[in-house]
């Protein structure tokens, strides 16, 4: 079941103050326009009735697809800087939702359920999109690390993170925040650090909680 409810939003650009309607738990077989929102950047993207411009609403939410086994517990973007508790809080949640509070039959879904926590709209996007192509975001997480050291378009800013926005027949397309650059790679990149060895330590690292992602490995990031 999905749940939506009516919330005050403040326009970032004005200060108006609206009633909109916002996501708090998303059942994504049974939304499928909304997962393709999610997908397309226009999910809870709002234009103000004062100022007439758009903003985006990326306030916290729970995916689940109970049919594919994923749960995604997304918190704001700007609470990345907290992922550690964040990600606690997330795993918590889980636990309480699917496990201490539910009937026998959830339980057993919990089970096999992968869990992940991700910080705005952007990261949610990322997500399903792998999960649509059935692409590892552990690779993924690795992979941003040498991107980071083999092209000039990105940089390492944790306020500004490097995110998939499209998987296309023989390329990736990324975005990063409060960027215009677009930078487009070969699929071919993301299949050898999935398979190779030698990054095997890197996707460890990245995937050490449900919170996979560079961000979790900030220290190594700002190395590179």
């Amino acid at each position: 079941m999905s749940t939506f409810v009516e919330r005050k939003v403040t326009c970032p650009h004005c200060g108006v103050d609206e009633e909109r309607t916002i996501a708090e738990s998303l059942n994504g077989p049974r939304v499928p326009d909304v997962v393709d929102a999610i997908l397309g950047g226009r999910f809870q993207t709002f234009m103000c009735s004062g100022c007439r411009g758009e903003y985006v609403v990326d306030s916290p939410l729970v995916y689940l697809d109970f049919d594919a086994g994923h749960w995604l517990h997304m918190f704001r973007r700007e609470d990345e800087a907290n992922w550690a508790a964040c990600e606690a809080e997330a795993d918590r949640t889980f636990v309480q939702t699917m496990e201490v509070h539910a009937p026998p039959m959830v339980r057993e879904w919990a089970a096999r359920m992968v869990r992940r926590t991700v910080f705005g709209l952007g990261a949610l996007r990322e997500k399903l999109a792998l999960i649509r192509a059935g692409l590892d975001d552990a690779a993924l997480e690795a992979m941003k690390l040498d991107m980071l050291r083999r092209t000039e378009a990105f940089s390492w800013r944790p306020e500004a993170p490097i995110r998939l926005v499209a998987v296309l027949d023989d390329g990736l397309r990324f975005e990063q925040f409060d960027s215009d650059d677009v930078v487009t790679v070969p699929r071919e990149w993301l299949d050898h650090v999935a398979a190779a060895a030698e990054w095997a330590s890197a996707r460890d690292a990245v995937a050490a909680g449900s919170y996979v992602d560079i961000g979790r490995t900030a220290g190594v990031v700002a190395t590179v």
